[in-house]
């Protein structure tokens, strides 16, 4: 069921990303953001008072709540405004990989610490050719036109760098919130709980973030294609948080994250595809690696 709940979780992301590059030329990336967050959020509160009403511990403990606060505001600041950010400089088929190169790279390491899941020499060998595949996405950028129409020009490297590094942070940022889920949910507090909370902080602070940024006209101008994208994008990505939530609770952080990163695969045919986005050989090499890292990764839980 787990590695059910994972694939569940990495076909959702790869919807949800697709709905997300559709607008990532268009609309403020905040604004995308909070959007994204409100059907996660509903949907928590729902089964949270569900649970209320059966006599259930429904809510985190005062001791945790901060915590789970904190986390989830990386995760959606760091996160996902960052790659959201990034899909409009670098597109999809750059940012995704970058993001599962950190994000796996961040998590084996911070299991590893904090969850006492060991990484065997299959799992280290995997990890070198993540940073291989980080370093090849990199470099190969430099050659690389994504977006035809969008802000930046060839050869404005510095922008393109600061987009490879929103990119990494956003896998950062996925990593500490795949492992407070796998530390806390369903032992500690109920998964719903800790979903909540995540998407709330995101609903909050990027509501406030996108008022600052565009004001009330930048969200009301806001046009009925655009929010079918980001109500469609909220909605995958509800389907799939819950799924990795489920996930992470049946089986390890390095499993999940094997299984849910079939989506890099997915998200680079998306992008050539649907959007018509250019790679050079050296981002040919990154994916390759990436893919490559993690079919050897250790199934193992």
């Amino acid at each position: 069921m787990g590695s059910l709940f994972s694939a569940v979780s990495a076909l959702g992301y790869t919807a949800a990303n697709i709905c997300l590059r559709d607008v990532a030329l268009e609309c403020d990336p905040s604004w995308v953001s909070c959007i994204k967050a409100v059907p996660a959020s509903i949907a928590a509160w729902l089964l949270i008072a569900r649970r209320a009403s059966q006599g259930l511990p429904a809510m985190p403990t005062a001791r945790l709540l901060p915590i789970l606060i904190v986390t989830g505001l990386f995760m959606q600041i760091g996160g996902n405004v960052g790659f959201q950010w990034s899909l409009g400089i670098i597109g999809l088929a750059m940012s995704v990989p970058m993001v599962f190169g950190t994000l796996l790279l961040s998590s084996a390491a911070a299991s590893r610490i904090w969850l006492g899941e060991a990484i065997t020499r299959r799992c280290a060998v995997a990890m070198l050719m993540l940073i291989l595949a980080v370093a090849a996405l990199s470099w190969g950028s430099k050659e690389t036109t994504v977006l035809s129409d969008s802000a930046w020009k060839i050869g404005n490297s510095q922008l393109v760098a600061l987009a490879l590094g929103a990119a990494a942070l956003a896998g950062v940022s996925y990593a500490a919130c795949n492992i407070a889920i796998r530390r806390l949910a369903g032992n500690v507090i109920p998964l719903s709980a800790t979903l909540m909370v995540f998407s709330t902080t995101g609903v909050v602070s990027l509501g406030l973030l996108s008022y600052w940024q565009i004001g009330w006209t930048g969200m009301l101008n806001t046009t009925a294609g655009q929010w079918s994208s980001m109500l469609q994008a909220g909605l995958y990505n509800a389907i799939a948080f819950f799924s990795l939530g489920l996930a992470l609770q049946a089986i390890s952080v390095a499993r999940t994250n094997l299984i849910n990163a079939s989506q890099v695969a997915m998200s680079v045919v998306a992008g050539i595809i649907i959007f018509g986005e250019q790679l050079s050989n050296p981002v040919i090499w990154g994916v390759a690696l990436t893919v490559a890292g993690l079919a050897i990764m250790d199934r193992r839980t």
